[in-house]
């Protein structure tokens, strides 16, 4: 079947043509930029059949016809389900389409049915989107398969099977064009009547006629219907059978529709557009597959370089926004270009439009094209362009659109509702250059965005060297109405000051070359100082344009519709801050509109905000979802920012859509009634000293959906934050009924822990499972701020508990394998405060962790802000678990004064062990023992407490403290003195960036020696704490101070410690070094007998106190 010409009068009829899914062409698309909604907006307020969302294929499950899409939407990633029913699978594998993963499309609204789901997952909404009855969705990108030619619509595939001929057999009578303009229809005719044919079905680009036309019914042929069609096709793209002409004809169809024909003719009367393309149809391509695309693409630059020759103003019907002008008038409007002699101002008065300009054939034509197919770049300003300034005194008149025609702004600058509020984001410039919406941008390099800079931080450099200064930016796309300095993050680097960004709030920005990047689920932007980014800012109030000095000046020249649109967000966002002021202006009593506050129909009757408990509070309820509240603080912290401080409240009352908690610092029963609320600008201030357990009285919250859609309140205003004292009820019934709601929940609290939780001993309990127990108190030390320390035992035994310093007095006999160690944080760390070693205490909701799995490491967890420890009186308490303590605690003493007894028989009656005795007695006979020694016992009764001092042992090492030489080695933090766990390599309290190590390997290990009467003491060999006070280094005994201190344990080749272990067995023995885990299998520590261990010549000194400490000063072969 022969196709007809674009341009031939037998096209014209078919002018207002349905679509294959029934709905006219251009201005009924279904997937406009206008129609787009969030999927937050979905959940909180319901469907809208006539919108579309964009999604992302994240999660399919084979053999159903279920998906899991996921959207961005405002710099968050939200999931949720997408169930597609009833004919949409067959429909699906009648076509021979697929989902995969990655896949991005329009999915229209129509049809779908919304199912709210009562829970859902971190990061998903809890909904579903179900189509029982048909689909209509439009493929953006796929990764692993073709894009479809066009829209997958179920109801347009069912049309066309009950009727092919219902698109030829329509009569559409045009609305003729005024008179007195003398233009092409088809580049001119307002965009709602022209076909946007990127997106709409593949029919013919209709052109309009100067007069209308009947439309001739089509000829009764032979032939049969042509086959019918599973995609609506788009011209443009390539198509199985056509020829390389047929298929020029529509790549040119697809620019003419996308492009903007010129008010102006050349000097032979014809237009430079449509001359080209009259042209380039005369010469088909006489190649076909691949040379033809080549070929069509080379003709289509042409196209493009003709229209660089016609003044237009393409680029503001892309920026549809609103014309700083005053507001004309629908007869008469009164247009100008703005006289730029200098770039670095606006000149004044503000520009305002010129008649050209004010042709509405793009009004209607999207801001926000897809990167993947932009629209032919519109032309340059040309010197034989007719549009010439017109002065504001002697404006220029243009007749309007005709009523019958859908109305738009001029050049898309006014929105249809003249309001100052409403701006359609992003704007394409004369030569082509897109600046996206803020609320649309997705992860990709070199994007170029125009927006208001709602703050900026100051200038920082990083442990890099560089600079950097990082700022919020927003435009009508991503503006928050109740956190106006909440936007798109942008982090901004260079290497010196200047080359940062020089604005301040308020002011507009232009950004070339800003690459966005996915960041724990949210898009942010990032400006390195390697690319090639360059920056310019427009000072709405006066005019003036600040550019980065370093850059060449034109790479920063801001056009004509780069200047419009700064002009137009600054008066945008004067609005925004006024309408701001004018909420906050009524906080007792707000007015509420037939709509959203910003400005949109007539309010109704103040109503009076009211105090609500948090189960009672919802976005919706009146007025606009502030109310007054009650809480009880338990939480707050810094959000990253720096600007919002985030306090985590409760009143003990249930709400099951608040954000579920999930932190140490939160009992699973109280998790339930937490809130948490944002506190904004002086709030935030405030915030910062609250501290848990105080309770306060909020006034004008707002409570509003996550971005994850839970609900979570916003507070702004400090001076309506005001602390209660539970001391003084009078006048607060709502501070009192809350203190009877938290009684109640906290003996409900204690019956579900008591079932939950079941009391064991310490050698019982499992790892990571929480229990409840009794112990008493051993050694209380506060770590930091936020940690305190505690030793406990309940005098079981159990091997796999952390090693306790050997050293410490606090121990009172006790072997490591009877004291659990704790860390206690929040409430639980103050409450030890109060407590001294010997008390007997109850501990509840403890639990077990091992730092290093096959090793002693096990330790004890307790935290959160509840009641958990309880402190028992061992005379009146009835307590079993208390009375069951007491009992082991007499029969452990009891063995231990039972073992001293037997020790002083046997020193008294000089008795020895046979085998023992019989080596020492011959060591004495063999080795020289210098007269100066002293003995251990000796030694001890002799020292004087107030003084060092210093002896002479002779004796030999028989035990050694760790057990693995390894170890014998630690990590310390030299900026927080703490000791670093087994399992790490950096300290994580201190380096946080990993740009400075504060990690030093020091020796830290005890010896065990016995002298010639057999009396044990323990020597401190080496410790941290030890140092030389004029070097500042750690101070260590003679036989091992030429060794420095090694890791052991991440040494690569094991040399350190094989050359380590050597020194050792010289002085200790090898039975000792090699075979001490065999050695002391079994054996208490009084009990090893190595037997090869050499008479040691020692140096001790003791120093000062009660209880002295042991240091092994010099140690030598007796010979």
């Amino acid at each position: 079947m022969k196709r007809r010409r674009l341009d031939s009068d037998d096209n014209d009829g078919e002018q207002n043509a349905t679509a294959n899914n029934g709905l006219p062409y251009g201005s009924d698309d279904p997937f406009r930029p206008t129609l787009q909604r969030k999927a937050v907006d979905i959940h909180n307020h319901g469907l809208d059949e006539d919108g579309f969302i964009r999604i992302r294929i994240s999660m399919k499950w084979t053999g159903k016809s279920r998906i899991q899409a996921s959207a961005v939407e405002d710099g968050h990633t939200v999931k949720f389900d997408v169930a597609l029913l009833g004919p949409c699978p067959d429909y699906f594998k009648s076509i021979g389409l697929a989902f995969d993963f990655h896949d991005e499309l329009y999915l229209s609204l129509k049809g779908a049915k919304l199912e709210r789901k009562s829970t859902a997952p971190k990061g998903h909404l809890p909904m579903a989107l179900n189509y029982p009855d048909g689909v209509r969705l439009k493929f953006i990108s796929r990764k692993k398969a073709q894009l479809p030619p066009g829209l997958v619509d179920y109801w347009a595939y069912m049309s066309l099977n009950e009727d092919t001929t219902s698109i030829t057999s329509q009569t559409v009578q045009p609305s003729p064009l005024p008179a007195d303009e003398t233009i092409n229809a088809t580049a001119t005719e307002p965009r709602d009547h022209v076909p946007d044919v990127r997106h709409d079905p593949a029919v013919q680009p209709p052109t309009l006629p100067t007069t209308p036309k009947a439309v001739t019914p089509p000829a009764q042929t032979d032939q049969p219907p042509p086959p019918k069609k599973l995609y609506r096709e788009v011209p443009g793209r390539t198509r199985k059978g056509d020829t390389d002409a047929q298929q020029q004809k529509l790549k040119l169809a697809a620019n003419i529709a996308d492009s903007r024909k010129a008010s102006d003719k050349t000097k032979d009367g014809n237009f430079p557009l449509q001359t080209a393309v009259n042209e380039l149809q005369k010469e088909p391509s006489k190649h076909a597959g691949k040379k033809g695309a080549k070929k069509a693409a080379r003709e289509a630059k042409k196209v493009a370089k003709l229209a660089q020759q016609v003044d237009t103003t393409e680029g503001l019907e892309h920026a549809n926004m609103r014309d700083p002008s005053p507001r004309p008038t629908v007869d008469q409007v009164s247009v100008a270009k703005p006289q730029l002699e200098k770039p670095a101002h606006v000149s004044s008065p503000r520009p305002v439009l010129t008649a050209a300009s004010s042709t509405p054939s793009n009004a209607g034509r999207a801001s926000t094209s897809s990167r993947g197919t932009p629209p032919l770049p519109p032309a340059s300003p040309s010197r034989h362009t007719s549009n010439s300034v017109v002065p504001p005194s002697t404006p220029k008149s243009v007749n309007a659109p005709r009523a019958s025609q859908p109305e738009r702004s001029l050049s898309g600058l006014l929105h249809a509702s003249q309001s100052e509020l409403e701006l359609d984001a992003g704007c394409m410039s004369q030569n082509g250059t897109i600046y996206e919406p803020l609320g649309n941008l997705h992860r990709g390099n070199s994007i170029s965005v125009i927006a208001i800079m709602a703050s900026a931080g100051g200038d920082t450099k990083t442990s890099t060297g560089e600079w950097c200064r990082r700022l919020m930016l927003v435009d009508p796309s991503n503006v928050e109405p109740d956190a106006l300095e909440r936007g798109f993050s942008v982090n901004c680097f260079a290497k010196f000051p200047p080359g940062l960004p020089q604005g301040k709030q308020g002011d507009v920005i232009v950004l070339h070359g800003m690459q966005v990047v996915d960041y724990q689920g949210k898009s942010t932007g990032t400006c390195a100082s390697y690319s090639l980014w360059t920056w310019a800012i427009f000072v709405p109030e006066s005019g003036k344009i600040v550019r980065e000095t370093a850059v060449p000046s034109s790479s920063q020249d801001l056009g004509q519709v780069e200047l419009k649109y700064c002009i137009a967000l600054g008066d945008w966002w004067r609005a925004v801050r006024k309408e701001q002021e004018r909420r906050e202006s009524h906080v007792v009593r707000h007015q509420i509109g037939e709509g959203d506050a910003w400005g949109q129909g007539k309010g109704r009757p103040s109503i009076a905000r009211e105090h609500r408990l948090l189960k009672d509070a919802t976005p919706n309820v009146h007025p606009n979802g502030f109310f007054d509240c009650t809480v009880e603080v338990l939480h707050g912290h810094e959000n990253k920012n720096g600007r919002v401080h985030s306090v985590y409240v409760t009143d003990y009352t249930k709400n099951d859509y608040l954000t579920p908690m999930s932190a140490a610092w939160c009992p699973p029963t109280l998790a339930p009634y937490v809130m948490r609320i944002e506190m904004w600008d002086e709030a935030a201030a405030l915030a910062r000293e609250m501290q848990p357990h105080e309770f306060y009285a909020l006034d004008n919250v707002k409570m509003r959906a996550s971005a994850s859609g839970y609900w979570e309140g916003k507070f702004v205003e400090g001076r309506k934050m005001r602390k209660l004292d539970v001391d003084e009820l009078e006048g607060e019934p709502h501070l009192a009924e809350l203190l009877e709601r938290k009684q109640k929940w906290e003996e409900e609290a204690e019956k579900v822990i008591a079932r939950k939780f079941p009391h064991q001993l310490i050698a019982e309990a499992q790892l990571d499972s929480h229990f409840c127990c009794t112990v008493e108190i051993l050694y209380v030390k506060k770590k930091d701020e936020e940690r305190t320390l505690a030793w406990v035992t309940d005098y079981t035994s159990r091997t796999d508990l952390a090693p306790i310093d050997a050293t410490a007095d606090w121990r009172r006999g006790i072997n490591d394998d009877r004291i659990l160690k704790l860390a206690l944080y929040d409430e639980q760390a103050k409450v030890t405060s109060d407590l001294q070693p010997g008390d007997v205490v109850a501990l509840r909701n403890l639990r077990l962790k091992s730092l290093a799995s096959g090793k002693p490491s096990v330790t004890g967890l307790l935290g959160g802000f509840e009641r958990l420890i309880y402190k028992l009186n061992p005379q009146t308490t009835g307590d079993e678990g208390c009375i069951a303590l007491l009992s082991r605690k007499k029969a452990f003493e009891k063995r231990i004064r039972d073992k001293k007894f037997e020790e002083q028989n046997l020193a008294t009656s000089g008795k020895k062990s046979g085998a023992a005795s019989k080596k020492k007695e011959a060591r004495r006979k063999t080795v020289d023992i210098p007269d100066d020694t002293w003995t251990v016992k000796s030694m001890q009764d002799s020292r004087e407490p107030s003084k060092h001092a210093k002896y002479k042992v002779v004796a030999r090492v028989v035990d050694y403290y760790p057990d693995s030489i390894e170890n014998f080695v630690m990590l310390r933090c030299t900026n927080c003195e703490d000791d670093i766990p087994e399992q790490l390599r950096i300290c994580t309290r201190c380096e946080t960036d990993m740009s400075e190590t504060y990690v030093q390997p020091y020796y830290k290990f005890w010896f065990d020696v016995e002298d010639m009467e057999g009396t044990r003491l323990r020597l401190v060999v080496a410790h941290p704490e030890l140092r030389r006070r004029q070097e500042n280094t750690q101070a260590l005994p003679d036989f091992i101070d030429d060794l420095d201190p090694v890791d052991f344990r991440s040494e690569e080749d094991g040399e350190a410690l094989e050359k380590f272990q050597a020194r050792l067995r010289t002085y200790l023995g090898s039975e000792l070094v090699d075979k001490h885990s065999e050695l002391i299998h079994g054996m208490d520590e009084d009990q090893v007998q190595p037997s090869d261990s050499p008479l040691l010549d020692l140096v001790v000194t003791v120093t000062p106190g009660d209880k002295p400490t042991y240091v092994l000063w010099k140690c030598a072969l007796l010979r």
